[in-house]
């Protein structure tokens, strides 16, 4: 018997409501924000995918069944990925579904080693994704083994709630709005810009 979707959540994801997901393409590029005293903070719910020894931090807030983030994944993100020397950083952001909430909670409960791969398999298979109809379905998508569910569903039970945390502290720091966004040292971008919006090479 397949489990209904999602069994790994314990608390209701009505911040879908106060969200408003995607990117208001009105905006422009200019129209960017920057944290006060900014430092990097870890949270709980996150995956680094890159080191780096040059002090430059850049953090992607996305959600697994944003259709901005995917494009901004397959796009700009792997530029930064190859032309930025920076760590950088991949955040569950506040969920835009239950769907993404439990891909979130299983990505950041599986082997720190897998966490990359599984990113980039839910964002390139993201049709698959938003019409998986239980946890097994969206177990077989991330290639996870039966052995290792019930270390998932334990490990997703324990980290919900500080997960939900770092998420509304971060929300809050960053005045994020939506999904894509993008944190450079603390100057944060809504939306799916360019690689040259960002200043990367200036």
């Amino acid at each position: 018997m397949k489990t209904k979707l999602p069994y790994l959540i314990a608390s209701a994801i009505l911040v879908a409501a106060i969200f408003s997901y995607g990117y208001d393409y009105s905006k422009t590029a200019s129209e960017i924000q920057s944290v006060d005293n900014y430092e990097y903070d870890p949270a709980v719910g996150e995956t680094i995918l890159r080191t780096s020894s040059s002090g430059d931090t850049v953090v992607f807030f996305g959600s697994y069944t944003c259709s901005h983030c995917a494009n901004f994944y397959s796009g700009t993100f792997q530029r930064i990925m190859k032309e930025v020397d920076a760590t950088i950083i991949y955040r569950h952001a506040w969920p835009t579904s239950k769907t993404a909430r439990s891909a979130s909670l299983l990505t950041v409960c599986s082997p720190i080693d897998r966490q990359p791969e599984i990113i980039d398999t839910l964002y390139r298979r993201q049709d698959e994704l938003v019409t998986a109809e239980s946890m097994d379905d969206l177990y077989a998508l991330a290639g996870i083994s039966p052995k290792q569910v019930e270390d998932i569903i334990e490990c997703a039970e324990a980290i919900d709630a500080d997960m939900s945390r770092d998420q509304g502290r971060d929300r809050d720091r960053f005045n994020i709005k939506g999904t894509p966004t993008l944190a450079v040292n603390g100057k944060v971008w809504t939306g799916n810009h360019p690689f040259e919006a960002y200043g990367f090479h200036e």
